[in-house]
């Protein structure tokens, strides 16, 4: 635009006169301060554990010196077995911080109005790096929100005749808060959205029209067209948990279409990953008792692993909104904090 209108190679936007120019330095300045606050705020986060909030990390189950050899195994894998008996290794309790977004830009990329005029390399997608500040505010400022109306839950409450919230119903608005916490985070983690990016070229990137309408309005918090009318009946599900209008008692189920779901993650996982390191990578392998002699893995690979060790991994589908009377704290605050409760 400076090469194309005259009046405008020589402007300095951080001096020139105007009521619009005047905005858009008082925007600029607004734009800085809440990075800074936000900033701090992160800090702050990522400082402050709890100690009720940790994982396990690391440990084994050692591996005992009587094992008994499966017919597929190699001749020599017993006596290999024994040799290596070892006893289990304690996990390392590690706490965990705060959840919270990693887009917000770099103080020093949010160029001042002076250098608006130069060819610096963060002039490149400027407005993008600026958005991060607004996009970082709302994140915080609905996160606070929602954890406050969990400890409160007496603001959406039904009130009784003085005007003080009931008690069951201060519980049950305290419940659908801490719920809206929970799902907030867990639609917050990186990837969560992809599957709504996916070009549908292929038949295994298509979603059925159902399933795609299933899949936005619980990553909405939405009321599910397929379970309204089983609330409202007071239906109940196999696990004897009544049906709610979000689905949740539907999701949790123990065995109701798991194996399935966990078999169709898996085999996306292996195609991945048969992409980038081909064979090598073994899918629910049966002669697994040289590296997990209690449980088959899901995955197995040599040399895929850091520094080159060999990998094994395990598949979960797991959901962190829950079928029971209360969600887990630590799902509003900690990425993946509830799935721990389902195995």
């Amino acid at each position: 635009m400076r090469q194309l209108h005259a009046p405008f190679r020589d402007l300095d936007v951080s001096k020139a006169p105007g009521s619009d120019f005047d905005e858009l330095r008082a925007a600029h300045d607004r734009l800085k301060k809440e990075h800074g606050e936000i900033t701090a705020t992160w800090k702050e986060w990522d400082d402050k554990t709890k100690a009720e909030y940790f994982d396990l990390v690391g440990g084994t189950t050692g591996r005992p010196p009587e094992v008994e050899v499966e017919p597929w195994d190699e001749p020599d894998e017993g006596e290999k077995l024994r040799a290596s008996a070892r006893p289990p290794e304690p996990a390392t309790r590690v706490a965990l911080s705060r959840f919270r977004p990693h887009t917000l830009v770099e103080a020093k990329e949010l160029l001042p109005l002076a250098e608006f005029t130069s060819k610096h390399e963060f002039l490149h997608q400027a407005q993008r790096r600026f958005t991060t500040v607004v996009h970082n505010r709302n994140w915080r400022d609905l996160a606070v929100e929602l954890a406050k109306e969990g400890s409160a839950g007496s603001r959406s409450a039904p009130r009784g005749k003085k005007g003080k919230a009931q008690a069951k119903g201060r519980e049950r608005a305290r419940h659908a808060a801490w719920r809206e916490a929970v799902r907030f985070v867990a639609v917050s983690q990186d990837g969560a959205g992809a599957f709504l990016n996916a070009i549908p070229m292929r038949d295994d990137m298509r979603m059925e029209t159902w399933a795609m309408r299933l899949s936005v309005q619980r990553r909405l918090g939405l009321p599910l067209d397929v379970a309204c009318q089983a609330a409202a009946a007071g239906k109940k599900t196999r696990n004897k948990k009544i049906h709610d209008e979000f689905g949740d008692a539907a999701v949790n189920v123990p065995q109701q279409s798991h194996n399935t779901r966990h078999k169709c993650v898996l085999q996306r996982l292996i195609l991945a990953l048969r992409a980038a390191w081909g064979t090598a990578v073994r899918m629910e392998p049966k002669g697994h008792l040289g590296q997990s002699y209690n449980k088959q893995p899901d995955v197995d690979a040599c040399n895929i692993g850091r520094g080159g060790k060999r990998f094994s991994g395990d598949v979960k589908v797991v959901c962190p909104l829950t079928s029971g009377g209360e969600h887990g704290r630590k799902g509003a605050f900690v990425a993946f904090g509830n799935t721990e409760a389902f195995y």
